[in-house]
């Protein structure tokens, strides 16, 4: 399983990095990152259905929020969340997206300190998912 959670943050780290880079995700990416998900979640006996498709519904909740906010989070935030959601499970999606939303916290805070931009600066939410992603396997084990 553990080599599912690498390869799993291998990809995160290509989005995240092209999020940087452009603020938006490739599908195919997106696609390969479902791939695995699907995988993991197969191969998973141990986690209960229920909490699988809990952390999709978190994705799909932020993929609302989306459209009510005019993109202000990104629609392929939503559908990693998502993704990731269903492999660690409702309790792990909300751990992560805790972590990433202090990540992303910290970040703003030191941007508007350093005066590198203001409340109107757009960041991209992917590195954060990926910090959190990581942090949330670290604390879930």
């Amino acid at each position: 399983m553990k080599i599912i959670y690498a390869i799993t943050i291998g990809v995160m780290f290509l989005l995240a990095a092209e999020d940087v880079r452009t603020k938006e995700m490739d599908w195919w990416k997106l696609g390969m990152l479902a791939c695995i998900c699907l995988i993991g979640c197969i191969c998973m006996p141990q986690k209960n259905l229920w909490s699988m498709a809990g952390g999709g519904m978190i994705g799909l909740c932020m993929i609302g929020i989306s459209f009510l906010s005019k993109e202000q989070i990104g629609i392929g935030d939503g559908i990693v969340t998502g993704l990731l959601g269903c492999l660690l499970g409702a309790r792990g999606c909300l751990v992560m997206l805790c972590i990433a939303s202090c990540l992303m916290a910290v970040i703003s805070i030191g941007i508007l300190i350093l005066k590198k931009g203001s409340r109107r600066t757009t960041l991209p939410f992917a590195p954060a998912l990926l910090g959190g992603y990581i942090a949330a396997l670290a604390v879930l084990g």
